[in-house]
């Protein structure tokens, strides 16, 4: 499998994220999808402001958020793919100060809720979703299947 994942950091962030765990958790949600054998996709750790600025635009929620999805294979829109044998996925939004939150009242470490985060966006990405118990309790085994495989320790 071939991928070209880009990670954009926010500055105050920099630092605290390990873009090698980033890469193996989307690297892992990706080899999911078998019909494609090269992907290229973005992922953007940001802000609390910069991800509810987003969520209101583009979903129509007034706060913050975890994780957003732009999925470059859904909606309405039209959208011109390159001439090539890569499937072009979109953007994930996560938001790092989010992710320490969650990781604190879950008692777990960031770098499990950043790779969680990670994982349940490119799911998105690639199609599933959590509208229904049904389809929550099949993404929710997904990513706890991807997640055991990524090394957290």
């Amino acid at each position: 499998m071939k991928f070209d994942i880009s990670i954009q950091t926010d500055e105050p962030f920099a630092g605290d994220i390990d873009r090698a765990l980033v890469t193996e958790a989307a690297a892992e949600a990706l080899a999911l999808y078998t019909e494609h054998d090269s992907f290229e996709l973005g992922i953007v750790i940001t802000d609390d402001e910069t991800i509810h600025s987003l969520n209101r635009k583009y979903r129509g929620i007034d706060e913050p958020t975890d994780v957003i999805s732009f999925a470059m294979l859904e909606g309405d829109e039209d959208f011109v793919m390159p001439p090539d044998d890569t499937l072009h996925l979109g953007e994930v939004v996560i938001s790092y100060p989010r992710a320490v939150e969650q990781a604190r009242q879950q008692n777990h470490p960031v770098k499990r809720e950043l790779a969680w985060l990670v994982v349940h966006g490119v799911l998105h990405l690639l199609g599933y979703d959590h509208e229904t118990d049904e389809d929550r309790g099949a993404m929710q085994a997904i990513e706890g299947e991807i997640l055991d495989r990524i090394a957290l320790d």
